[in-house]
């Protein structure tokens, strides 16, 4: 119904008024027929038409109102749908884009217009990591691993500690703080992680122990000189102050960046499997464990 009353509203005025003037008009022949009298029966239907058309007017811009973010919406899913990662994620995920266009409804109505942007992008980036994640598991390692390093060179071009926190979570990055060759990049290596999941499945070699996975991240932050304690906190980031947050998020993703394609994908899949099952907690605390022994000892 809303489709049909935006379609509506699309049509020049003109024409919208035409057809009320016209049906009003119709309507008022119809209960003139009886009426004998010639000038009654011009007369009526030249009125309803005129009374319709005084009345619709209100109505109409009420309608507007309530009506016109739907031409907005649509914009903006057709501009998303011409980006390729958009592309990939509606055409194996339908529901991301009833997802999107009910997100974009609420913040066209509830948002001041110059917050609109942003929460738009916010709510992007949420719908596109909230299926991602889906992919991760079963993407190629290539996929994996060129994403793990994009990410990482991305994270030591931010000036603004808040744009490196809020990449790296996923959520929010100042748009001026990032080029669009970058963005763009940036889609594409998400799309090809969800189409490597779909057309050739890649099922990660589960570790047995979450030491499998720890003892290659505490090497890699000891051989670049990292603070091993950093590591426990990358669950932490969204609530450390954002220049503790960006070194945080910064050491881990250079120390994944920094192992050979096979490892990275296996120790970053791994994670994700534990976090998934675990939240995390056997990570952290096994982590935590782990920087109890001394540091040659995982060697």
């Amino acid at each position: 119904m809303e489709s049909l009353i935006a379609g509506f509203l699309q049509l020049p005025q003109f024409v919208i008024y035409g057809l009320i003037g016209a049906l009003a008009g119709a309507l008022g022949a119809l209960v003139t027929t009886p009426i004998k009298s010639k000038g009654a029966r011009r007369f009526i239907p030249l009125l309803c038409a005129i009374v319709a058309i005084n009345l619709a007017r209100s109505y109409i811009s009420d309608l507007r109102d309530k009506y016109g973010y739907i031409e907005s919406m649509n914009e903006a899913m057709n501009a998303l749908k011409e980006q390729r990662l958009f592309s990939v994620l509606i055409k194996y995920h339908p529901e991301a884009e009833d997802q999107l266009r009910e997100g974009f409804k609420q913040i066209l109505l509830t948002i001041p217009t110059d917050q609109v942007a942003a929460a738009s992008q916010h709510l992007s980036a949420e719908v596109v990591n909230r299926f991602l994640e889906k992919h991760m598991i079963t993407a190629s390692n290539q996929s994996i691993y060129l994403m793990l390093k994009f990410n990482a060179q991305v994270l030591d071009t931010l000036q603004d500690p808040r744009d490196c926190v809020g990449y790296f979570l996923g959520t929010s990055v100042n748009p001026n703080a990032l080029s669009a060759d970058v963005i763009k990049e940036g889609s594409n290596l998400k799309a090809n992680i969800i189409e490597s999941s779909i057309n050739n499945p890649s099922a990660p070699s589960k570790a047995s122990h979450i030491e499998d996975v720890t003892t290659p991240l505490l090497q890699e932050y000891q051989r670049h000189g990292y603070s091993p304690d950093d590591l426990t906190k990358t669950q932490l980031v969204s609530t450390l102050p954002p220049v503790d947050g960006c070194r945080v998020a910064t050491s881990f993703s250079n120390a994944l960046a920094s192992m050979d394609e096979t490892q990275a994908a296996y120790v970053f899949k791994n994670l994700m499997l534990f976090g998934a099952s675990e939240k995390m907690t056997i990570t952290l605390v096994a982590l935590r464990q782990r920087l109890a022994i001394p540091l040659f000892l995982t060697r």
